[in-house]
């Protein structure tokens, strides 16, 4: 994936799209994305819960490939925090090859692998539910499930229609 694609495709599926639709008082999910951005998929929606469009606000603002790295920054260094929390011999993880396909494709998944780590981050299962939700069965917390309930009860407040709009984006792809 060229770099070009790859800030591309941050842009598009990750933060803008959905981000900027929203800003502007629309539905994130009656938005179509850009045919070219999908080589493998002529067209696309917004695939991801309000929640993780909501993650993604801050760095709307910024330039894709900023925005992007940013995001990479924070999520592999917060991986990394929580993998050190049970001692360093987790730290091999971080020169695995899906580690770094991941990093390549800007990924949610070293944020998702926090969810295994710390219990207590329960609510970033929110954000990509599908395999969330199986990392979060490891250990649950009074926390991470409180923690989830204000995620969740915020996301609602601020879109009320997103989990009928998600199901419904999902089932037309």
């Amino acid at each position: 994936m060229s770099e070009e694609v790859r800030t591309r495709f941050w842009s598009k599926v990750q933060k803008s799209d959905g981000c900027w639709e929203w800003l502007a008082g629309k539905n994130p999910y009656n938005l179509l994305s850009d045919p070219s951005l999908y080589p493998y998929d002529q067209c696309a929606p917004l695939f991801y819960p309000f929640p993780a469009v909501l993650a993604t606000l801050p760095l709307a603002p910024l330039p894709d490939t900023l925005a992007a790295t940013l995001w990479i920054g924070l999520t592999v260094g917060l991986m990394t925090y929580a993998l050190l929390s049970e001692g360093a011999w987790r730290l091999p993880i971080l020169a695995s090859l899906p580690l770094w396909a991941a990093v390549f494709q800007v990924q949610w998944t070293p944020l998702l692998m926090v969810i295994w780590a710390w219990p207590a981050a329960l609510p970033l299962f929110l954000f990509k539910p599908n395999i969330g939700l199986a990392l979060s069965t490891k250990k649950l917390s009074p926390k991470g499930i409180i923690g989830c309930l204000v995620v969740l009860t915020l996301s609602l407040i601020l879109l009320p229609t997103w989990p009928a709009d998600w199901l419904q984006s999902a089932r037309d792809s």
